[in-house]
């Protein structure tokens, strides 16, 4: 029977013949903002699970991506604003579809496009998911200082504009639906 050998990043990152070389300090932060934004999605799953009310947190990102939207918004927009696959959202929008939460409407511009909408029941739930969102929200992140939630959010988006452009994304158009989707939680924020 063969020994099992436990192997070291550094053993990977220093093969010879390796093209790159990570700083030690580098990979480990790279490693802990994936594991972060991963873990954090399944915590917010969790959270929304407590509301009694049968939506994932891709769900309540489509749905909030969608209702901050300026404009019609498409399958292929929503799927590259959140980095997802295409099918995967066909997928999400098809569940939330079939609940009532958006609506599908073939543009009259472009019969190819098919522009997605938030429906009355849809805007209701988002509002009565408010109060755990805001609870989520607040347990995650309730031990930052408010330095170091700019620095976050500096870095993440240092980070997300880089990668939107890699991915052929101008970042400043995200940057509009992120400035309503603030705007919009503030003002909920007020009424609630």
């Amino acid at each position: 029977m063969n020994q099992r050998r436990d192997f070291t990043f550094d053993e990977i990152l220093h093969t010879p013949g390796g093209s790159y070389s990570i700083p030690h300090d580098l990979a480990q932060a790279i490693w802990a903002y994936a594991q972060a934004n991963d873990v954090y999605n399944k915590v917010f799953d969790r959270f929304l699970a407590k509301a009694d009310i049968k939506i994932t947190a891709s769900e309540w990102f489509i749905l909030r991506l969608v209702l901050s939207s300026p404009g019609p918004i498409s399958l292929t927009y929503i799927a590259r604003r959140l980095a997802m696959l295409i099918q995967s959202v066909s997928q999400l929008l098809n569940k939330l579809e079939k609940r009532g939460l958006v609506r599908r409407v073939r543009s009259k511009e472009d019969k190819r496009v098919v522009n997605i909408f938030v429906t009355q029941k849809g805007f209701d739930l988002l509002k009565e998911l408010t109060p755990y969102t805001y609870e989520f929200i607040k347990e995650t992140t309730g031990m930052l200082s408010k330095a170091e939630i700019e620095s976050l959010h500096l870095i993440s988006r240092k980070i997300r504009d880089n990668c939107m452009r890699l991915m052929g994304i101008d970042p400043s158009e995200t940057d509009a639906i992120l400035d309503r989707l603030a705007d919009m939680i503030s003002d909920e924020k007020k009424t609630s």
